[in-house]
């Protein structure tokens, strides 16, 4: 029997190749090796096999609860993640809400998408942040592990519901912002703000430009996903 491909023989001939590492599939694979390592298969990256770390666990400041999750459902929680963000954005732009079987239908048309998404599990999984239609509702109680920072580096925590997760997520635009164009305009909203976790303590947003500078030269910054499913 044929011995299953690794992501380190596969990410070697990208390389040797010249064959682009920056499209989805390949950012989803090397996002999984950032915690696994680069000795797992190419099936274990692409949410089809169990996992075991092979390097330390990311940061945390809390007991990781998606432990019980497995490889599948992980990638799957994620993906359901990226379509009710993607619902929403279509939401405010056309004026009109996208169901659940819509914005799946929208998404089955990338080959990529179709080989890891599973539809029954994502609807299970974000049973409770569904209306009875099959919309997503404007808020939810989904707990989300997300990655902020501190002036030692980035770090997770748990938040629950959509309202927490949105400001983290504009604190992180807020970041790329000063990260790309040196513009801290964004960040002066979140000076003295905090979010607060599932389990009731407060994190501070960091708005330090001396702190975030040095975060953004040692590439603290520089991740693909701000949901922290894999640690």
């Amino acid at each position: 029997m044929a011995q299953a491909k690794t992501v380190r023989a596969w990410l070697e001939e990208r390389i040797e190749h010249g064959k682009p590492l920056n499209d989805p599939y390949s950012r989803r694979v090397l996002k999984v090796s950032e915690t696994y390592g680069l000795d797992i298969s190419l099936k274990q990256a692409r949410g089809h096999g169990e996992l075991i770390s092979a390097r330390p666990q990311a940061r945390s400041r809390q007991t990781p609860i998606f432990s019980r999750l497995t490889s599948k459902e992980r990638t799957n929680y994620e993906i359901g993640f990226e379509m009710r963000d993607e619902a929403k954005r279509l939401a405010e732009l056309s004026g009109k809400s996208v169901s659940f079987d819509e914005m799946f239908a929208r998404r089955s048309e990338s080959p990529l998408f179709s080989e890891l998404a599973d539809k029954r599990t994502i609807r299970e999984l974000f049973r409770s942040a569904l209306t009875p239609e099959g919309y997503f509702k404007q808020t939810d109680n989904l707990e989300r592990p997300m990655f902020l920072y501190d002036r030692y580096g980035k770090y997770s925590i748990t938040v629950k519901g959509a309202r927490q997760a949105s400001k983290i997520g504009d604190y992180h635009n807020a970041v790329k912002l000063f990260e790309q164009k040196g513009d801290a305009s964004a960040l002066e909203k979140f000076k003295g703000k905090y979010v607060t976790d599932s389990l009731g303590k407060r994190h501070r947003f960091i708005t330090d430009r001396t702190i975030l500078g040095r975060h953004i030269e040692s590439g603290e910054t520089d991740i693909l996903h701000i949901y922290d499913l894999w640690r």
